[in-house]
């Protein structure tokens, strides 16, 4: 039996775990840490992030060719593929808004408004997730998603190409 005022905790989430056990100030005090790692705000980057960022956005994309916003809901104005849809609105609340956590119904409003019939796409999200092409966070209705590194460049890749068959007129 541990004395009052001791403490245990136990922490998994996802590939991160912690445990920790001792007084209260102490376990805090080797809690905030792991909660800094886990928590670190997106405004925040380090010097190595912000160089490989700006390495990695030579010329800027030209989104808005292929993408319309009405409010905090962005949809694709071009024929596109359902999963292909799905990373263009991430990529477009993450450029436009700089909402890198995007609710699954602002994902769905802007799939609706992009001319999909669609009663749900927590599978394609979930498929996502496994190939970390995005990150999901949260439980049931505060479930967030955004792309990861990989996630970015995909969709970036298919925004070119959408971009690219579009006429001459437009591109």
């Amino acid at each position: 039996m541990r004395p009052m005022g001791e403490l245990r905790i136990r922490i998994k989430l996802g590939e991160h775990e912690i445990e920790l056990e001792g007084s209260a100030e102490a376990v805090e005090r080797q809690f905030e840490p792991f909660r800094q790692l886990l928590i670190r705000p997106a405004s925040v980057e380090t010097p190595l992030a912000q160089s490989r960022t700006e390495a990695q956005a030579p010329s800027r994309l030209p989104l808005e060719k292929i993408v319309r916003g009405h409010g905090k809901i962005y949809s694709l104005s071009v024929d596109a593929k359902l999963e292909d849809a799905i990373l263009i609105i991430l990529l477009a609340q993450q450029s436009f808004r700089g909402n890198r956590t995007v609710s699954g119904t602002e994902i769905m409003s802007g799939l609706r408004d992009s001319g999909f019939a669609v009663r749900r796409v927590d599978a394609i999200l979930n498929r996502f997730s496994q190939q970390a092409q995005i990150v999901a966070t949260g439980e049931r209705r505060r479930r967030r998603y955004r792309l990861s590194l990989d996630g970015l460049q995909h969709a970036e890749q298919i925004a070119r190409a959408l971009i690219a068959q579009l006429p001459s007129s437009e591109s």
